[in-house]
């Protein structure tokens, strides 16, 4: 290391000296390294225009070796060199740190920026097995990752390879870990498998984490027994239809299998609303979610008077039997 100019960069961080000492040069990208458990390789590398080659990555020696460790500059190094770059400028810090301060060092560096969850995710693993608990837990949350987060990201952790890459790439969200997790593991590896290709929104991973527990214990099944059963792997399989398709047509079936009785209360309500609607065109009956309040919703679009009369006078008909009928199907 030729180190043609030093100076010291600055640190504010509890557990770190006030300031490292950094001598710059030029370090062929063969000698470089990613940060051991700091640093996901598959981070999808996005050429924001941000990015400067010319801004020094920030290294520390390992021992007496000519390799060192990157801790600050991953991304930009990961970028540049899948695209040929070959020697990187970089500041190469001469204080002596210990490999724990050379962590907290690199988290220190990166927490000023919003972080991803996959940043976040290797941040919680590495504290938590550097530190204590109630302190990993305070030192995560002064690096910007809230109490509540940390707990999920712990949570996260228990899940295999698989699970755990569904949730860092959000095809799962995190925020949904505690109602996942009470699925057996082969279960979460299957619903995985089975849904990696539909990008299942909030609301219906909510609803399908909910579900499908209950209609396996009252079935006296497996999860992935019923999410491998035919039905499903009929609909996944079909290429005629579209993703958003695919997924209503399997709320539906998970629908039927959890409320039976509200399904065909349901169905037995739209087969006698097509019977008695006098015009689809402009009158829409709308039911109650769950038949539970006494309550019938209609919309009616009006283009003329005498049309307008003679709708309402088709609905006038309509005898108080069916009316009741249509605020709660038998």
């Amino acid at each position: 290391m030729s180190g043609i100019e030093k100076s010291q960069i600055t640190i504010n961080v509890k557990g770190l000296p006030s300031g490292v000492n950094v001598a710059y040069d030029c370090i062929h990208r063969d000698n470089l390294t990613f940060p051991h458990k700091l640093f996901d390789s598959r981070t999808q590398l996005v050429d924001h225009g941000l990015f400067n080659s010319f801004i020094p990555l920030i290294v520390i020696r390992q021992n007496s070796s000519n390799t060192y460790t990157i801790i600050d500059g991953c991304k930009r190094y990961a970028y540049y060199k899948q695209h040929g770059k070959v020697i990187f400028p970089c500041q190469i810090i001469i204080t002596s740190l210990t490999a724990s301060e050379t962590g907290l060092l690199r988290i220190a560096l990166n927490s000023k920026r919003k972080l991803d969850i996959r940043e976040k995710y290797w941040i919680v693993l590495w504290l938590k097995d550097n530190f204590p608990l109630k302190e990993y837990r305070t030192m995560g949350m002064k690096f910007g990752i809230g109490k509540k987060e940390i707990d999920m990201l712990l949570e996260l952790s228990s899940c295999t390879g698989v699970v755990s890459e569904a949730f860092l790439d959000n095809s799962l969200d995190l925020n949904l870990i505690n109602y996942f997790t009470v699925l057996s593991k082969p279960d979460q590896i299957c619903f995985v498998e089975v849904f990696r290709s539909l990008r299942l929104s909030f609301q219906i991973q909510r609803e399908f984490f909910e579900w499908l527990p209950e209609i396996a214990c009252k079935n006296n099944e497996a999860v992935r027994d019923i999410l491998m059963s035919s039905n499903i792997m009929t609909i996944i399989k079909n290429n005629e239809i579209n993703v958003p398709q695919k997924i209503n047509k399997i709320r539906s079936l998970l629908f039927d299998y959890k409320y039976p009785k509200l399904s065909q209360a349901l169905n037995n309500w739209k087969k006698l609303a097509s019977e008695l609607n006098p015009d689809p065109s402009s009158i829409t009956f709308y039911p109650d979610l769950y038949f539970e309040k006494d309550r019938l919703e209609i919309t009616v679009s009006i283009s003329d008077k005498e049309k307008a009369m003679n709708n309402f006078k088709k609905l006038s008909n309509i005898s108080s039997e069916q009316w009741a009928q249509l605020l709660l199907p038998l």
